[in-house]
């Protein structure tokens, strides 16, 4: 909550943040993963530490709210990976190959711009990376 100072009165007013549900979805992420793993048997694991770079550079690392990381015991050779990355007010999200902690993009999926439904958005991202971990890009 930012305070705002009035000329006799003080009032807390909610954030964007707070009001767009947005903390409430980040919290709910690490559930989402496990129940999507328990209902359709893939190996997903969500990382509680950010990466150490994305395509190179620190500069993106503040905006990222999340990291998962695809264990496809088929192609054992590379991880793929599924972050998300606040942008004015959109979360994006992005497929990449994550390699201890470096993040290479491969591709933009899909923007959730409504904060108060977790599944919906983030199984499609999930789904996406199932799919793009088992055709070996």
């Amino acid at each position: 909550m930012k305070k705002i100072i009035g000329f006799h009165q003080t009032s807390e007013v909610p954030t964007w943040v707070e009001r767009s549900g947005f903390i409430d979805f980040l919290s709910k992420v690490p559930l989402e993963v496990e129940r999507f793993n328990k209902t359709f048997g893939f190996d997903i694991e969500y990382k509680s530490t950010p990466p150490k770079n994305i395509d190179g550079s620190t500069e993106l690392l503040i905006k990222t709210g999340f990291v998962m990381i695809r264990n496809n015991r088929i192609f054992s050779q590379r991880q793929y990976c599924l972050y998300a990355l606040l942008e004015e007010g959109v979360f994006n999200g992005y497929i990449g190959i994550y390699n201890d902690g470096n993040i290479k993009t491969l591709m933009k999926v899909n923007s959730i711009t409504d904060f108060k439904n977790v599944s919906f958005g983030l199984y499609d991202w999930m789904k996406e990376l199932i799919r793009v971990s088992c055709n070996k890009l």
